[in-house]
């Protein structure tokens, strides 16, 4: 996953400030991506609840290690100034952002 100084140099990504929850999180818009992820913390501080156990997304890192997610969380609603949108979001030991939006 990318990190926030990988970020700020890659010409196909958009950091920005979102709503999720009325909790303000810092997300990374990245269309070489094919998924969207939600942080650990994030769930946790959330008090999300999954939709879905097991859904087997299968990630390889840029080390070649492979990680398996485990919970999906569809649907969530983020908002962006007055539109709200609909995301599926798999749980993802994220460390830089709350939530890193794809392709998906």
């Amino acid at each position: 996953m990318m990190r926030n100084e990988e970020a700020e140099d890659a010409p196909n990504v958009v950091m920005d400030t979102l709503s999720i929850l009325t909790q303000s999180v810092d997300v990374l818009f990245d269309s070489g991506t094919t998924h969207s992820f939600i942080s650990v913390e994030l769930v946790a501080s959330l008090g999300l609840i999954p939709t879905r156990k097991s859904s087997l997304l299968s990630v390889i890192l840029l080390d070649g290690k492979t990680v398996t997610c485990e919970e999906l969380y569809e649907d969530y609603p983020f908002r962006m100034y007055e539109y709200e949108f609909p995301t599926n979001l798999d749980r993802f030991e994220l460390t830089d952002f709350g939530v890193i939006l794809g392709m998906d």
